[in-house]
Order: structure tokens, then sequence, then C-alpha cells
């Protein structure tokens, strides 16, 4: 989670002399990839990973699907907490993302990333027999044919440091920017509307589904017919259920990065105080993730005041309660009936945010990399 390759990890495992879990001295990337991904470090268990095709030769086989797999939750004491792994997967998964591998050998490897094609910057050396140089350069550029030119190892470091001062010297003013750019990036209010709707779409397709087979149980149908229907209502369900995926997935990386902007600011000694939101018992653990028991929690009910959603706001504040009992809530927005008497409740238009967005002065300042503004935007 500070930025490590599992390539890293494992030199620094192989060079410290720990043995591998198969008792080996030397470590590579797939047992560190293998033990980040193994649920097992947080205290459960998938059940039948594997299984023996054939008693007779005892070999095994990787289970997909053949026979059916079962999920133990806390079956043993855990190594890592359970939010913490789940900010480890989700890691993960950005790194995999990536259109360039994952790199810690040097403060600029995958920081820098070609306009054209969207390849990584790598570092690369010029010498002749006279003369040595150090460049970065697109690690795509002869294959894609891309015109962005090369950069001087010097020059990139030159321009990191004036840019680098500039923060430093304007701090305060960008650390609120941040703060503002934190809410627009990892906002998820409207996710969470696009994702309850996708899943009352979801509920609406199983409805038809059994409808659909209780009729072809009762009375006589036409079974082409029958069949062609089932078939695009199948069709429809499993789009729809893809999208759903995608939009949980998305929630996770915003949840992920406002946890990363939380712990910079903090870094700087600013006071942050986490903004909890959820939308149904499977985002509980991601967005419960790097929270503290006995912080103070920001959450909202800027949207969630209808039939369907207040039940799982609700519920999803008495989880969070259970879950952090020495912690106290701050909500922004309308108190609805149900939440309890001892959280506070501030109505949006007292918030800062409310402030700025009524007052139209919510800009974030833009810097070259010679440090001097590039333009502010509303």
């Amino acid at each position: 989670m500070i930025g490590k390759s599992a390539e890293n990890i494992a030199r620094e495992l192989t060079r410290d002399g720990i043995k591998t879990p198969a008792g080996k001295d030397k470590w590579g990337k797939a047992s560190v990839l293998a033990i980040l991904s193994n649920e097992k470090y947080k205290g459960d268990a998938l059940l039948q990973k594997t299984f023996v095709v054939n008693f007779l030769d005892h070999k095994k086989k990787k289970n997909e699907g053949e026979i059916p797999q079962y999920y133990v939750k806390n079956s043993h004491p855990w190594i890592i907490s359970e939010e913490e792994w789940e900010l480890v997967q989700i890691e993960l998964r950005r790194r995999k993302e990536l259109k360039y591998s994952y790199s810690y050998k040097n403060p600029f490897c995958a920081k820098l990333v070609c306009e054209d094609c969207g390849s990584s910057y790598g570092k690369k050396i010029w010498h002749s027999t006279t003369n040595r140089k150090e460049i970065f350069q697109c690690n795509n550029k002869f294959k894609h044919h891309c015109k962005t030119p090369h950069l001087m190892e010097d020059d990139v470091k030159r321009r990191f440091l004036i840019a680098y001062n500039r923060m430093y010297s304007n701090k305060e003013e960008i650390l609120m920017n941040l703060e503002n750019v934190k809410t627009l990036l990892t906002d998820t209010s409207k996710l969470e509307a696009k994702i309850n709707s996708t899943k009352e779409t979801l509920e609406e397709y199983a409805k038809e589904f059994r409808l659909l087979i209780d009729a072809n149980t009762k009375t006589i149908q036409d079974q082409d017919i029958w069949k062609k229907k089932y078939a695009e209502l199948e069709e429809k369900y499993k789009n729809k259920e893809e999208e759903y995926n995608k939009l949980i997935a998305e929630k996770d990386i915003k949840i992920a990065k406002s946890r990363w902007f939380e712990r910079y600011l903090q870094s700087y000694g600013i006071k942050v105080y986490p903004t909890v939101g959820w939308v149904d018992e499977d985002t509980y653990n991601i967005c419960f993730a790097g929270l503290r028991d006995g912080s103070i929690l920001f959450i909202s009910t800027l949207g969630v005041n209808n039939e369907q959603c207040k039940p799982l706001f609700l519920k999803g504040l008495q989880k969070l309660r259970t879950r952090f009992p020495n912690s106290k809530q701050i909500c922004v927005g309308q108190k609805i009936e149900g939440i309890p008497d001892d959280v506070c409740v501030i109505p949006y238009e007292n918030t800062f945010g409310g402030k700025m967005q009524l007052s139209q002065r919510n800009q974030i300042r833009l810097f070259n990399w010679d440090g001097t503004i590039s333009k502010e935007e509303n």
C-alpha cells in the first residue's frame, strides 16, 4: 500500500533471508501476489479451490466450477484487517488495468505517461564513445510511432522541484483545492442512485423469470416461443448485471481514492473527517474500509429520503454504528425518520460545500511545470 511493486517486495524478502511458503530461499512475483490476494490472511477461507480428479494418482486440479466451493467467514484469527485487505485488492486491480507495467525503481516510473498512446515513459540510456545521457521516453514510441518527445532526466527533476516548491509555498491554498478535487473525484451520490436503479431493474427481471417459469409449469406453452422469451430475458439480465458490477467496481475505486486523499491531507497536519456512503450489504466492507473506531464520521441523506433508498440507508447506518460503536456520526442534509437522536444533523446549505456552491466560488487553480498559474476553472 506504500507503492512497492510485487517484484520489489520479492527482492526484499529474498535479501532478508525469509523463506517462501514452500520453504524456498528465492521469492518470485507470483508468490507475493498469491499472498496478497489470499483471503486466509483476513480470517476467511474459500474451500475446495482444488480437487482430486482421480483418487488413484491423487493429481489435483484447479476447481473451475466442476464441484461446489464454500466460503467461510471468520474461520480463523486474521493477520490483517478485512478493510485493509479490501484496499489491497482494489490497488491490485488498479495496477492490473494500467496500460503499462507498474514500477518502483524510479520515482518517475509509471508516473510519466505518453499523450499519444497512453503507455508509460521508461528510463533509457543514450551513449556514445564520448557522451552518455539518461532520458525518459515512451516505451512504445517506435511500435506506435508516437510523436511525443523524449525528456532529459535532469529536466524532469528540475521541473518537478519547481512544481513541488510552488506547491509548498502555496500549501494552504493547494490543500483547500485538493479537498475540492477530492469531492469532485470521489463523490458517489450519483453512482449510488445508478446502482439502486440498476438493482431495482435486476429485481424486476428476476420477477419476470419467476412468472415465466411459473406460467410454463401451470399452462401449456409453445416451447419455441417460451424458450425465445426466456433467452431474451436472460440476455437482458446478464447485460444489466454486468452494468451493476461495473458500477460497484467504480464505487469501490472512488472510495479507495477518497481514503488516499484523506491520508495525504492528514500527512500535512490537516484534520480530515471521513465521509461514508453505502448501497447495500454487499458494499459494507469496502465502504467501511480504512475507518477507525472512535473517529468522527460524516454521512449524508442527500438522495436517500425515498421509499427505495431509505430502508437501505437506515440498515447501513445501524451496521456502521455496530461496527464502530465509539464513533460519532454527523449527518449532512435533511434529518429523516429513523435516524437516532444522538446523530448530529447539519443542513447541507450550512456546510462549506453548500456555501461554495451557492456563491459559485468553487474554483480550482492549475499550475504549469514552471510554477506559473495556467488557468482557473469554475
